[in-house]
């Protein structure tokens, strides 16, 4: 997902083009409510699964260092499998997910008009492209993590940003 997220009424929400943010009813009904993404996506039955969000990490309430509400609900109701249980699960039949934000808790998710990408969809595309094979001439999800950790904060940095760091939960 690439686009905008909301919080409000202890509920965080993916805002679609159509998205009507006048009160949380209208909210909810023209928006895509994480706690039902999480819920839809653990009931694919998919073995593995990768959800990627380009969307800033901070209640837009309170500006872009805000309290930080939205990434922690989006990061519980999202978080479907530990980083550290992953490699635990993965060979045991379990379904294994990882969710990669375009930045930590409390920062935004900037975008770049000459490249018409935000930062992080852009080197994450780079990425696959080839950017972050290894040596064997693999590209592995830690060699692409790698690539996006380096690339992405560079960028907001010769942007004059406040900053920008991927995460991975």
């Amino acid at each position: 997902y690439s686009g905008h997220g909301v919080h409000m009424d202890d509920r965080s929400f993916l805002v679609t083009p159509e998205a009507d943010s006048r009160n949380a009813n209208t909210l909810a009904a023209t928006t895509i409510d994480s706690r039902e993404l999480g819920q839809w996506l653990r009931n694919t039955g998919a073995k593995n699964l990768m959800v990627v969000l380009d969307a800033c990490r901070s209640d837009p309430t309170r500006g872009a260092s805000g309290d930080g509400k939205l990434a922690t609900v989006m990061e519980k109701q999202l978080k479907l499998v530990p980083r550290q249980e992953a490699q635990a699960v993965a060979f045991s039949g379990q379904q294994t997910f990882a969710t990669l934000f375009a930045c930590a808790k409390e920062q935004r998710s900037y975008e770049d008009n000459q490249i018409k990408h935000g930062y992080f969809t852009y080197y994450l595309g780079q990425a696959l492209k080839g950017a972050a094979v290894q040596a064997d001439g693999t590209i592995t999800l830690q060699s692409v993590l790698n690539y996006v950790a380096s690339e992405v904060p560079l960028a907001a940095r010769r942007a004059n940003t406040s900053g920008q760091v991927p995460w991975m939960a």
